[in-house]
């Protein structure tokens, strides 16, 4: 199967004429929580149509958590979201692999080899994607951030991507006017150990640069006694670096490049069960020794019958691989954007990325030593990527105000071209 590069290139117009009409702006945004001390009341601003805006003045269901609310909450990936946020569910979309966390909401998720439902965003810009496995970036994309917003419905091409189930926005913490830093580590159980380090530096009144790097390792929950391995385990690196630079009062420019890795025994599979009768016919037809041989086919299918009731034994967190499972996902990227304040009420903004994405695994799919349906048979499969693309993204804007503020509009355009990185 050739799969080609997927491009999506769109114009889009907004407006809102605020004082004439109330309520009346189709929003696409994402909300954090304002200060409650300006108002006695804690209230909601989403940048709806890439702008600032009350929540109450946007009809669109918006949840935001602020730095925190995660450490309190203890999130950490996107599986961490599902408990927060209404009508999110993180699954692997029935692939066998743990380290795939597809979000969908109210049921619109990501299809088998398709665009996703719920775009991750990081920093306004879309994760990059991979195909055979429903999954956007890499780890350690929750470590260090502003904030996280998660928006609920279909979202137009006003932000970025459109889709029909909502988005994630994920924003960086960015570098600020003080020298300060952190450092923190946490230790758990199955030999859990994880460190954060933050440093933030004011090079200069107009450059400041923010240095992040995290690890987490974890010794997996089931054991496999045909590999003596720990399948379900944690082993990922990251790092991120973002620099300010305010050259003049009306020009803004920020810069991000990051760095993930992750690597695992892959995933504990436990089969309950065969197909007895289908493979039993595939025996009889000579297309496999499932159930006894073409020769002498074994109706019963004994040996089968046999490993499920050995896995019953052995109970769900011992399991017997026929193969040596394995994930590995590397993946990079670097997103800049440029404010311009043409006028008071006018301004030019211009965000750019390019990413990358790799991902190697090989998954015994049946969860046995009988090898029926597993990935990654080969040396070449086990030694190159199942996914790898390459990713750039470009977005121009124009925002502006007319009519005594009366009039909001943004003007602009989105281009993303994501294509097979090999070759």
């Amino acid at each position: 199967m050739r799969i080609k590069s997927h491009i999506c290139l769109s114009l889009y117009v907004g407006g809102a004429l605020g004082a004439i009409v109330p309520g009346a702006v189709s929003a696409q945004g994402v909300g954090s929580v304002e200060d409650p001390s300006l108002s006695g009341l804690s209230e909601i601003v989403v940048t709806a149509q890439r702008r600032e805006e009350r929540s109450q003045d946007v009809p669109i269901a918006i949840t935001a958590i602020s730095p925190d609310g995660l450490r309190e909450r203890s999130v950490t990936d996107l599986q961490g979201l599902q408990s927060q946020v209404p009508s999110l569910v993180i699954q692997p979309n029935g692939q066998a692999s743990r380290d795939v966390m597809s979000p969908s909401i109210r049921g619109q998720g990501a299809s088998f080899q398709g665009a996703p439902g719920v775009v991750v965003y990081m920093n306004e810009v879309p994760l990059p994607t991979a195909f055979t496995l429903s999954s956007q970036g890499g780890p350690g994309n929750f470590v260090d951030l502003q904030s996280v917003q998660v928006l609920s419905g279909a979202q137009g091409t006003l932000f970025g991507r459109n889709t029909t189930g909502g988005a994630v926005l994920l924003t960086a913490a960015k570098p600020s006017d003080r020298l300060e830093g952190h450092l923190s580590g946490a230790y758990g159980n199955y030999n859990m150990t994880e460190f954060e380090g933050v440093l933030n530096v004011p090079i200069t009144d107009t450059l400041k640069v923010r240095v992040v790097g995290a690890s987490r390792d974890r010794d997996g929950y089931t054991e496999d006694i045909q590999w003596n391995k720990d399948r379900d385990n944690q082993h990922w690196r990251m790092g991120r670096i973002g620099m300010q630079f305010d050259p003049t009062s009306s020009i803004s420019n920020y810069t991000m490049a990051y760095y993930g890795y992750s690597k695992t025994n892959g995933t504990g599979i436990v089969p309950i069960s065969f197909n007895y009768n289908r493979l039993y016919g595939f025996t009889a037809a000579g297309y496999g020794n499932f159930c006894g041989t073409y020769v002498s086919p074994d109706v019963n299918c004994t040996d089968l019958k046999k490993l499920i009731s050995d896995q019953e034994d052995r109970g769900i967190r011992k399991v017997a691989h026929g193969m040596d499972d394995f994930s590995k996902v590397e993946t990079w990227g670097i997103s800049n954007s440029t404010d311009v304040a043409i006028t008071d009420g006018l301004k030019l903004r211009n965000i750019i990325s390019y990413a990358s994405l790799k991902s190697f695994y090989a998954s015994d799919q049946d969860g046995s030593i009988a090898n029926i349906n597993n990935t990654g048979v080969t040396s070449l499969s086990r030694t190159a990527p199942k996914d790898y693309y390459k990713q750039f993204t470009e977005e121009l804007q124009l925002q502006g105000e007319a009519l005594d503020s009366k009039l909001t509009y943004v003007l602009g355009g989105f281009y993303s071209k994501q294509k097979p990185g090999g070759g």
